[in-house]
């Protein structure tokens, strides 16, 4: 079992959504996600919203999006990631005039 750490720029044109991947297991390999960081700079004002996913499956959160800021949320989860699957967000920019971006740390265990 190795630590890992993967960090992830999440920048998110004016108006705009879409999903993007955070992070593919290796071939051969399991991720066990432990712990996710989101922050965002000043400025986003609850304007860009994001969901994590395994594949289409939504892991965080439970209900609604996470709306980041200038602060640091901090959630812990247990989920299991098999070989050649996806950590993906999915965001949706509310502002239509400034892009926003926001920072995913993805915390947990490769085995």
């Amino acid at each position: 079992m190795t630590l890992v750490t993967i960090g992830y720029k999440l920048t998110a044109s004016a108006g705009f959504s879409d999903t993007e991947t955070i992070y593919t297991v290796p071939s051969a390999q399991r991720f066990r996600l432990k712990r996710v960081v989101v922050t965002a700079p000043t400025g986003v004002d609850g304007q860009l919203s994001i969901v994590l996913q395994r594949g289409e499956f939504i892991i965080l959160p439970r209900e609604g999006s996470i709306y980041p800021g200038p602060w640091v949320l901090e959630f812990y989860l247990d989920e299991e990631f098999s070989s050649g699957s996806e950590v993906k967000v999915t965001y949706h920019n509310e502002d239509t005039t400034n892009p926003h971006d926001c920072f995913i740390y993805l915390e947990g265990e490769l085995e």
